[in-house]
């Protein structure tokens, strides 16, 4: 599993624009116990924010990349919000292997909390991503076994949100 690390790709003042239409899209309650909780949003489409990190994504890989990702979605975390591994391995099966693809649009960073961990499992020590507004996080998902899950936000959080694109872009 290889990682790189972007940041600052989107300036303030564009994702506070990008944060306003995934408003207006009205992201809905995803709850379910065992697997996470968080607003999703998966018809929301931003194509120059897509482009944009398609670019960075092969810029920084050197990977050739379809332009037009395999699955999108866009997740909003708040105070209690939560994704585990179980709900990872579920929703994106069927994406197989990708480059995974993560930017962060919040308005603020969140110092330990919704941090992205990745795990290969086989008693290997996760890699973990810090929440900093503007970072684009690239995950190389060819290899079996890769998992990945987002901290929980504790009451640190307030009413602090935490504001992701994610993109699974498969090797061209």
């Amino acid at each position: 599993m290889r990682v790189w690390q972007l940041d600052d790709l989107v300036a303030p003042g564009e994702a506070a624009a990008i944060r306003a239409r995934l408003e207006r899209a009205a992201p809905r309650e995803r709850w379910i116990a065992d697997r996470g909780r968080y607003l999703l949003d998966e018809a929301h489409r931003e194509p120059a924010l897509f482009a944009t990190v398609h670019a960075a994504a092969v810029r920084a890989t050197g990977l050739r990349l379809d332009e037009e990702p395999a699955a999108f979605a866009w997740t909003v975390l708040r105070h209690g919000d939560y994704s585990l591994v179980k709900d990872d391995a579920l929703r994106w099966a069927a994406a197989g292997a990708h480059l995974d693809a993560t930017l962060d649009l919040s308005a603020a960073a969140l110092p330990g909390e919704a941090e992205l961990v990745y795990g290969t499992g086989a008693g290997a020590l996760p890699t973990v991503i810090e929440q900093r507004p503007g970072r684009l996080a690239l995950v190389d998902r060819r290899a079996p076994g890769v998992a990945r899950y987002e901290r929980y936000l504790n009451h640190r959080a307030g009413d602090r949100r935490v504001v992701r694109l994610r993109l699974f872009l498969r090797l061209g």
